[in-house]
Order: C-alpha cells, then structure tokens, then sequence
C-alpha cells in the first residue's frame, strides 16, 4: 500500500486512488512519450465514468468522485490507455470528453 506516489520501478509508478477501499491504488506506465493507466476498482463498468457519483454501497462517496476526477484529468490530457478491473475483455480504452462530461471508447 502507497499513501503517495511512489516510482517503483522507471515509468512505473503507483498512485493512491481512495474512496473504493483501504489502500486502493493504481499503476501509471509511461513510455516513449504515452501513458497507460490501470486503475482497478476505482471504475467497474464504462457508464460509471459518465456518471461519476455512481458508487458502490459501502464506499466513501466523495473520495471514490476525487479520485475518479483526477484520474480522468490526468488521461484525458495525455490522451492515455485507461484498463479497469471489471470491464469485459478488453477492458482498455480513453477516457473521451462528451458534452459537460466524459464517456469511455474501447481502444
């Protein structure tokens, strides 16, 4: 469990993700200019990033939005692969503006 970012190896660094579950995290891989993300739990279906407050029961609600806010900031930016936990295979995709908000694109 990382309680900051914490390179632990060149471009790979893990970065804490709250709200979903103690110690919940993700894993950022930068390359030759990209980046990938595998974010875990912190989505569990691609409607969740156009409906940022839908949560699991029994999760820290304004954490898991935090989270899910920054991650998407940081992706759509650098226009990166997002993988998520849940998703069917395969799970890798962007994270796209749409509108006010965001929508997931299977890559």
């Amino acid at each position: 469990m990382v309680d900051r970012e914490c390179e632990v190896a060149p471009g790979v660094t893990f970065i804490p993700m709250p709200g979903e579950s103690p110690g919940h995290a993700m894993a950022r891989v930068r390359s030759a200019g990209e980046s990938f993300y595998y974010v875990g739990d912190l989505f569990h279906h691609p409607c969740e990033v156009e409906h940022l407050d839908w949560v699991s029961p029994g999760r820290d609600r304004a954490a898991v939005r935090a989270s899910r806010e920054r991650l998407i900031a940081a992706a759509v930016a650098e226009r990166a692969i997002v993988v998520f936990t849940h998703a069917r295979f395969p799970a890798w995709g962007h994270i796209m503006p749409a509108g006010a908000g965001y929508r997931w694109e299977r890559a």
